[in-house]
């Protein structure tokens, strides 16, 4: 997950997908115990799933990993930027 430079391209809806879910406590009503349950109260959550994803690789690859790569990133980034759909 990259945070732009310029913080305008991320709009309403980018934080309205991060808040899509909440988490909620739940009783069984046929065993009467009661569990955790994520509830969309939002329309979309691409946004929060990709956080989430990008909080995974980091705890799985480690942070000085993705120090050690940010030169190959930074270029990664630089080519996307150039792509005529990338706006």
């Amino acid at each position: 997950m990259t945070w732009p430079d310029d913080e305008s391209a991320y709009g309403p809806e980018h934080f309205e997908g991060i808040c899509s879910e909440t988490l909620e406590r739940v009783v069984d009503k046929r065993t009467g115990r009661t569990r955790l349950q994520w509830k969309k109260i939002g329309r979309a959550n691409e946004p929060l799933d990709l956080l989430v994803y990008s909080l995974a690789c980091v705890s799985h690859l480690g942070v000085p990993f993705l120090l050690g790569e940010a030169e190959l990133i930074q270029q990664a980034r630089s080519a996307h930027e150039r792509l005529p759909h990338a706006a």
